[in-house]
């Protein structure tokens, strides 16, 4: 529990400087929130049975973990939607975004009621068979059709595809458009 609070100091610390640069970085951000609510979330399972005969620090622990869990998961939701803008829904992605979404829940209802335990594993569940058996809310489906549209946008862009038919001749297309063709 120490060095889960010692990294929320960190944490919180790396958006004081995002806010200040202004720039969130690419791709390292959801790495360490995901690892930092995650490792929370299990240790606080863990420990609960020692929860009412616990020392101050893990009492302490107990009371500002999921209300400190809010802002990161916000950070780590924007971080995930500044990407999908940019280059599309990947797997990865949606799955983050399930997750952080799930985090974020958690952390909103054990900050404002403290519902059962059960509620941390039913809300997982929901988020894996979400992501696996969505059917047209699947991982899989969401991602391919979002990689496909950005492509077909780009090729209609370039004159590549019009109205629905290939153009197979020389096009001059920008090393940009190449990269999101490829």
């Amino acid at each position: 529990m120490p060095l889960i609070m010692v990294y929320m100091v960190i944490l919180y610390s790396y958006f004081i400087k995002i806010g200040i640069t202004r720039e969130v970085p690419k791709g390292i951000l959801s790495s360490l929130i995901l690892a930092f609510g995650g490792i929370g979330i299990v240790t606080y399972l863990n420990g609960w049975p020692l929860k009412m005969s616990a020392p101050p620090l893990v009492r302490f622990f107990y009371k500002t973990f999921f209300p400190a869990l809010i802002v990161p998961c916000l950070a780590m939701l924007y971080a995930f939607y500044l990407r999908i803008d940019q280059y599309g829904l990947t797997e990865e992605r949606y799955s983050g975004v399930l997750i952080g979404g799930w985090m974020f829940v958690m952390a909103l209802l054990f900050t404002f009621r403290t519902p059962r335990l059960r509620t941390i594993f039913i809300g997982l569940i929901v988020v894996f068979v979400m992501a696996n058996f969505g059917g047209p809310l699947s991982a899989v489906r969401l991602s391919e059709a979002s990689q496909l549209a950005r492509l077909q946008a780009v090729l209609e862009k370039n004159n590549i595809l019009v109205e629905g038919t290939l153009v197979l001749k020389a096009h001059d297309v920008s090393p940009q458009d190449r990269r999101v063709i490829s």
